[in-house]
């Protein structure tokens, strides 16, 4: 509503926009004078005393950085306007500064306001809305289980301990097989692991506990990694 009535207050002061201003009296003398076109042709005409004269003046008020919206009448000139229209631009100008000086006020009181409520009261909103979807219940989502993809294996190989992560979360599933056929941890012994390879099978340590079924057996096979 406030930016509505700035702006017409200027559109209604620059009306009609010819840029177009009267001279005063006595600023130029009467007689006949040449008066020569811009496409180079001339004529003479006559000027009287009663006879206005007009010169050129910005009728942009946008560009004035003048608020509120006032008549534009450079020294020396007027602005050939009703006094109807200079009586509207006075009721603008007193309304506009009225509407911005309480639009101004409500902003500060809300802005005192609330900080205000905020020094007894936690004034903090948490954006959207509760979906009602549980993580686990999207089977989309992935949990971030470093991986290696190389083309001669046809499922990534895992390179950390998935024994307490959800088989959801790893991204591919190998139905009744075991992690661990994929899971190059277990090729290069350390201190505290689970289980140790010999070949490409897998075997408990004193730390760790038994390997997974479809492991056993596989004695003297190549390991994936040799």
């Amino acid at each position: 509503m406030s930016s509505f009535a700035v702006g017409t207050s200027y559109f209604i002061a620059g009306f009609p926009y010819d840029n177009v201003c009267v001279r005063g009296e006595g600023l130029i003398n009467t007689g006949s004078y040449q008066v020569q076109l811009s496409n180079g042709n001339t004529f003479d005409t006559i000027i009287y005393d009663d006879t206005p004269i007009y010169d050129y003046c910005n009728h942009n008020s946008w560009t004035s950085g003048i608020f509120p919206a006032q008549v534009s009448e450079p020294d020396g000139l007027e602005n050939p306007m009703s006094d109807d229209q200079r009586i509207l631009i006075k009721v603008f100008a007193f309304m506009n500064v009225i509407v911005m000086s309480i639009y101004i006020l409500w902003y500060l009181l809300v802005a005192l306001v609330r900080q205000a409520k905020s020094l007894v009261k936690g004034a903090y909103e948490p954006p959207g809305q509760v979906q009602n979807i549980d993580f686990s219940s999207v089977n989309e989502i992935f949990g971030y289980v470093p991986q290696a993809k190389l083309p001669e294996f046809d499922h990534p190989l895992l390179l950390c301990d998935v024994d307490e992560v959800d088989h959801g979360l790893i991204g591919y599933d190998l139905r009744n097989q075991s992690y661990d056929r994929y899971n190059i941890i277990y090729d290069v012994p350390f201190e505290g692991m689970k289980r140790r390879r010999f070949g490409n099978a897998l075997f408990r340590t004193e730390s760790g506990q038994e390997a997974s079924d479809d492991s056993k057996g596989n004695v003297g096979k190549t390991p994936i990694f040799d």
